[in-house]
Formats: C-alpha cells, structure tokens, sequence
C-alpha cells in the first residue's frame, strides 16, 4: 500500500495526493480534531478536494505487478468463496473446505508454506477478531477455533487444531463486538456470546490485544429486538438485514432502523434504537437492493447486484453503479477503516469517502 501510495503522488502531485491520502490512504485523518475544525475555515474544504470535481483527471491508474509478491503454497481446490486476513494468517473459505496458511513477511519466496485444511466441506465465509476465527458452513453448521500466530518452519504443527461446532446450521456468520452474530435465515441471527473477552500481552509486539477464550451456548435474539422496535414477543413484522459490529440494519414494517446491540460478557444482552443515525438516514430502495452489508467505521457499506451503497449516520449514497466481483472492507485496520477496495475482473478500485456535512 505504501508503494501504491507513492505512485498516486508521483502521478497526481501534490493536491490530489493529499486528497487521496485522506480518503484511502490514511482516512484516520479526518477524523481528528484539527482536520474537522479547518473544514470549518471558509474555503479550505474547497481547496482540498476541489481537485476531485473533475473525475477523469483525479482518476489514477497504478499497475501493481511490480509490487505483487508470489507466496510459495499448494494449489487450494474449489472456487474461492471468501477470505480473511489476521495477524500473518490467510484463511481461505472453498467448496472444498477452510484452509489456513502464512503470509511471509519480507522473505515471500524464501520458504513453502503449505495450506491446512481447516474443514474438508463447504464453507461460505469466514471472520476473525481476538484471536478466533469463526466459519459458516450452512448445513454442517457454525464452527469457531482458536487461533495460533506461531511462525517459522513449525507454524503448522501449532495450527493443527480442529475447529469446533457452536451451532447446528449457518448462512453466515459475522462479528458483534467480540459476540458472534449466526445468519440462519430467520428473522434474525442467532447470538453466540463470549464467554469473557481479556486482555494479555502480544509478545511479537509492545501492544496488549484482546483474546477471546470461550463461547456460550447459541440464543434468540427477538424479544430483544422486538422489544428496541416496540413489538410484542409475538411480532414478526421485522428482519435483520445484517451488521456493522454491533449495529444492526433492521427492516421493520417497511422501514429500516439501525439497532444497537449490547453483548459484553457478564451482562444481560440489550438492544437499543441507535439514536445516532438521523430519521431518514437509511433508503429503502438502497437496502431493499442489497445482497449484503460489510462493516465500516462509519457504518454500513452494503454490496448490491448493480453496484455498492454507503448507509452512515447522516444518509444513503450510491458509491459504485456497477457490478463488481468483491467488495473488501478494512474496519479493523489502522488506517484503511472507511476505505474499501471493489474487485473487478480486471482491475481493483480503491474507494473512500468524505460525507458532504463533515
């Protein structure tokens, strides 16, 4: 990225190389502080990104075969369904199972670093967040495994763990908190709660990180829900469409509302109509479209046949008007969290975003 990066400012100069730098490059920039009271300055938001007015010219194409890099691995089989980064782990959701393998650090053709199979069946996508990951593989179920960041030559006898079922079917599975949303086709997922969430000491870095040690039994989430969008136990008028951490996209009687859900270990899960997203933020006809919501800082990027959408607090705006093969999100990342990259068969755009009334 940072070799991207130098070829966007070598080829667009200084103006829009500092737009780009604060919309994808290090979009953590605007929102700090500073930057948000000097667009307060009459005529700076202008002269930041008025370079931008004219697409054709603020288009840069960076060829990247200079900056690929091959990993030597064995052939995974089957069609490639979903992937997930964590740590110097790639996990890789086929039709013919999960499989885990090392992303080597500067040396990337030095050493073969071969794919383990994680599950030898279907899996439909795969999520990782405090040291687990967690996989859906319809009607085998939902599976989750603890993960081992060990390196050198013997990283793959520390990974020979085998993952373990936490419910009985799954759709797909994402990330709450540190909780685990279950998507079987109901109304809503099923929650699957952390037992406890701690904190210890990374020691490849000067950082604590958060590890997950355990998972409780898979509950409803309804009545909760039901109760957030003023329902009886018995209404069914609503359906979660899908997540941004712990905010849900829900359809309720024709209308869509944001909920925010409370899952911290030792206390009672709570829902809650997040008053955060403005009464006419989200469009019906833009979720109405969509195939599926992917996790954003600032909210929901939701991927539809003829394009990809944007849902935040303050409203709804189309991004991309056509189809795309992938859409990738960063949310977790240090810099790239309301950044996303939309896969094409020939090229990879790279998207970000500064909302009119920031």
């Amino acid at each position: 990225m940072e070799a991207i990066q130098a070829s966007v400012r070598m080829q667009a100069g200084t103006q829009v190389g500092l737009a780009y730098d604060y919309l994808i490059f290090r979009n953590d920039w605007k929102y700090s502080e500073p930057f948000t009271r000097l667009l307060r300055i009459a005529g700076a938001r202008s002269g930041i990104f008025e370079c931008l007015d004219d697409a054709a010219s603020a288009t840069v194409t960076v060829p990247i075969d200079k900056f690929l890099r091959e990993v030597r691995t064995d052939r995974i089989p089957g069609y490639a369904l979903d992937c997930a980064v964590y740590g110097n782990r790639l996990y890789t959701c086929t039709e013919s199972g999960l499989f885990e393998s090392v992303l080597p650090g500067e040396h990337f053709s030095s050493s073969f670093n071969p794919q383990l199979q994680l599950l030898d069946f279907r899996v439909l996508n795969v999520d990782t967040l405090g040291g687990r990951l967690v996989a859906s593989g319809a009607d085998r179920g939902a599976f989750q495994r603890q993960i081992n960041l060990g390196s050198g030559e013997g990283w793959i006898e520390d990974a020979v763990v085998a993952p373990s079922q936490i419910d009985d079917y799954s759709r797909r599975v994402s990330f709450a908190n540190y909780s685990v949303l279950n998507y079987t086709g109901e109304v809503a997922p099923t929650l699957i709660r952390t037992q406890t969430a701690r904190r210890r000491t990374s020691e490849a870095a000067t950082y604590d990180e958060t590890v997950i040690d355990g998972y409780e039994a898979p509950a409803t989430i309804d009545e909760q829900l039901a109760g957030a969008l003023d329902h009886d136990e018995t209404a069914a008028d609503f359906k979660v469409v899908g997540n941004s951490n712990n905010q849900l996209l829900v359809r309720n009687a024709g209308r869509y509302k944001v909920v925010s859900l409370y899952t911290d270990p030792n206390a009672v899960t709570k829902a809650k109509i997040s008053t955060r997203y403005r009464r006419n933020a989200v469009r019906p006809d833009l979720a109405e479209s969509t195939l599926l919501t992917h996790r954003l800082r600032a909210g929901f990027l939701m991927e539809q046949f003829e394009g990809v959408g944007l849902i935040t607090e303050r409203g709804s705006y189309s991004l991309v008007n056509e189809s795309v093969s992938r859409v990738r999100t960063f949310p977790r990342s240090k810099f790239y969290h309301d950044a996303f990259a939309t896969i094409s068969s020939t090229h990879i755009d790279l998207v970000g975003f500064l909302e009119p009334n920031i």
